[in-house]
């Protein structure tokens, strides 16, 4: 379930269905556009497609934009199991998700239909993703861990808005 609370705690009753709006699995990252859109991942390890990256859409009042996906929902088909989702100034949602294996993260754009525009920034190794942040003059950066010598150690990557890896950060 997504919910929204009032200021006071209570559940909205004004959203979704009743404060909630239902998804077919256990919600794992959120992100909020500057409308009040919703978008919300999960990873679908159940199916024909093992952890693939899901994500719905929602309006400001909680309910599935229709013209997402389909019926407001769309599994990605990216194969990972950490991700974190954001917007950027121009309202365009963003995937960061780390891959099985030594492909590392990959920073997607998810097109207001639910289709994946393709990779536009990779970083290889083996990496797990905890959060994306948008810079204020409109760069990219990643959160997340990188395992070297059988340790995780704590990492980040900052791209340009257009997914070029940002020397200057």
């Amino acid at each position: 379930f997504v919910e929204r609370f009032t200021s006071d705690g209570l559940l909205d009753t004004s959203f979704g269905d009743g404060g909630r709006t239902a998804l077919a699995d256990v919600p794992a990252s959120v992100a909020c556009d500057s409308h009040g859109d919703i978008l919300v991942g999960w990873t679908n390890s159940f199916g024909v497609v093992p952890d693939s990256t899901c994500l719905a859409m929602l309006d400001a009042s909680g309910h599935l934009v229709s013209g997402f996906g389909q019926g407001g929902t769309v599994n990605t088909h990216v194969d990972g199991w950490s991700f974190s989702l954001a917007f950027d100034a121009s309202d365009r949602p963003l995937l960061a998700v780390a891959s099985h294996g030594d492909v590392g993260f990959e920073l997607l754009r998810i097109g207001a239909d639910g289709s994946t525009t393709g990779t536009f920034a990779q970083v290889s190794g083996q990496e797990q993703v905890s959060g994306i942040d948008m810079l204020a003059d409109g760069g990219i950066l990643v959160a997340g861990t990188t395992w070297a010598n059988g340790e995780g150690q704590f990492a980040y990557a900052a791209f340009t808005a257009n997914g070029g890896h940002d020397g200057a950060f």
